[in-house]
């Protein structure tokens, strides 16, 4: 190790003896060129991490999907009650100007200075005319935020989470495929910002889009359908990475009632397809045959779900209806 340490600084001159040995000799042929190729893989990996880019935000709640969050810090560490929150979005004119218009216009006091997030979200088909082919994530936001303020349904003091669904109300977060500018804003309603109106092909088109071309895109959608969406989108696109949030915007209950009690087999049989999870693997197959429909035109081919799922069996220790 002295003579190695001798060998490679510049500042000290190796002596007569040792320069004409042959232990110099193979030590200087070996090692030198081990020496600069380590130290130049260090300078190189040294620059590259300092030259590589900032690594991208992952919003994981909904909260990161905000552009502007001013109102979000105005509430931090206050309990703000209801009608406080109100005057502070003077709620009165947004409920003048939604009853004027038929659509939400929100608060125009809020800045968006920055690329919002694009959102995606299935189409409401089976709806009342009304809420033909309108983005379920939008059809959900605007009844919410609508009957959330009413006295007798919103919090007091207001929750965070009311107050989230609130500013992703607003049509500034414009619908993949809109080409109103979403930012004037006294034209930014759900009329403009949202052309639900188009027909059910043109909106699959606006679904056939590589995920490159999305830029800062947010799919929403119900949990159960998250994960054969996700396994769709790896699948078709596979250069592109992808990041599932941890956050639920509106947790609901959901389950089944027999009003008619007496004698009948039919709970006790519902109960058994539960508890062998055959309602839960049916779900499962049929969310994944569905995968494509939001994102694919009719020809585009679809995913065999039997590529991700076994046949189920059943045997006589099953109850069926």
């Amino acid at each position: 190790m002295h003579y190695i340490s001798r060998l490679f600084d510049d500042s000290i001159d190796v002596p007569d003896t040792v320069r004409t040995t042959l232990f110099f000799k193979i030590m200087l042929a070996v090692w030198a060129p081990v020496a600069i190729l380590l130290t130049n893989c260090y300078i190189g990996l040294m620059i590259s991490e300092l030259n590589a880019p900032w690594k991208g935000a992952h919003p994981e709640f909904f909260e990161g999907l905000i552009c502007d969050k001013s109102p979000l810090k105005i509430l931090k560490g206050i309990a703000m009650s209801a009608n406080e929150w109100k005057r502070l979005v003077e709620f009165d004119k947004l409920v003048q100007n939604s009853d004027r218009n038929r659509y939400n216009n929100w608060d125009t006091r809020i800045v968006h200075d920055r690329d919002c997030f694009t959102f995606i979200s299935l189409r409401s088909d089976n709806s009342p005319p009304y809420w033909y082919n309108t983005p379920l994530y939008i059809r959900t936001l605007e009844t919410r935020t609508l009957f959330q303020f009413l006295p007798h349904l919103m919090s007091n003091p207001v929750k965070k989470s009311e107050i989230i669904e609130f500013l992703l109300g607003d049509p500034l977060y414009h619908y993949l495929g809109s080409r109103q500018s979403v930012r004037v804003r006294r034209q930014a309603n759900f009329d403009n910002a949202f052309p639900y109106h188009k027909k059910t092909r043109d909106k699959k088109h606006q679904f056939n889009i590589s995920p490159s071309e999305c830029k800062k895109t947010a799919y929403i959608s119900e949990v159960y359908r998250i994960d054969a969406k996700l396994q769709h989108l790896q699948r078709k696109f596979r250069e592109t990475k992808y990041f599932k949030g941890k956050d639920l915007l509106h947790q609901k209950m959901e389950g089944f009632a027999f009003r008619a009690g007496g004698r009948s087999a039919v709970p006790r049989n519902f109960d058994s397809l539960y508890e062998a999870g055959i309602i839960g693997r049916l779900k499962v197959e049929s969310i994944s045959r569905l995968a494509t429909s939001d994102f694919d035109d009719h020809d585009t081919e679809k995913q065999d779900p039997k590529q991700d799922f076994k046949p189920m069996s059943l045997d006589g220790e099953n109850k069926i209806l």
